[in-house]
């Protein structure tokens, strides 16, 4: 069964956003794969064009979110989508984008960490100053190790939402939501698929 990372499409044309806050006051709440508990929402702010120094025509129901580690940001619309997908295995946070009170914006927590979802044998990984191991620099699956049609994150990379089954991909993609995106994985018995 197939491993995907879903992430948002980031096109100039269509709006990213950009995390406002203070890292100080993020940085309490970092993902690491538990609840997010007494949550305060963070500040962000829609990115400009490079190009044309504007801000965006057009916004996705799913975005990209550049910052502190964070990967994708979600409205109302695609949260009501998302959530059956997710079930326990995530929450969504409310965030404060400036500029836009038309719509309630989420930040996904995944909550369900898989600890032994890389293959350690044919993965690579960074080394640290400290001469420790780091976090993955290619990553490859073991897919024995994750049940599927589910929704995992790994070690060192708490803010990538990973999805195991094409049920799930499915029932994403056949919804009305825009802006989303989905990355195909290598895994241990799948060598033709792009590391993630």
């Amino acid at each position: 069964m197939a491993i995907y990372k879903l992430s948002a499409q980031v096109d100039d044309d269509y709006g990213s956003l950009v995390l406002t806050t203070e890292l100080s006051h993020f940085n309490e709440y970092r993902f690491s794969g538990k609840p997010a508990g007494n949550w305060k929402p963070i500040t962000l702010q829609w990115s400009v064009n490079k190009c044309t120094g504007k801000p965006p025509s057009k916004i996705n129901d799913v975005v990209h979110v550049f910052g502190a580690g964070l990967d994708i940001a979600v409205n109302e619309k695609a949260k009501c989508i998302f959530a059956p997908a997710l079930g326990d295995a995530a929450e969504f946070l409310p965030v404060t984008v400036i500029g836009d009170q038309e719509n309630n914006w989420y930040i996904i927590n995944v909550i369900n960490v898989i600890n032994n979802a890389l293959d350690e044998n044919k993965s690579k990984f960074k080394t640290l100053r400290s001469g420790e191991r780091g976090p993955a620099k290619k990553v490859v699956f073991d897919d024995s190790n994750i049940p599927d049609n589910n929704v995992f994150v790994y070690p060192h990379t708490y803010s990538n939402l990973m999805l195991k089954g094409d049920l799930l991909k499915k029932s994403i993609e056949d919804s009305v939501i825009t802006g989303v995106e989905f990355k195909k994985c290598i895994t241990n018995s799948d060598t033709l698929s792009k590391a993630c």
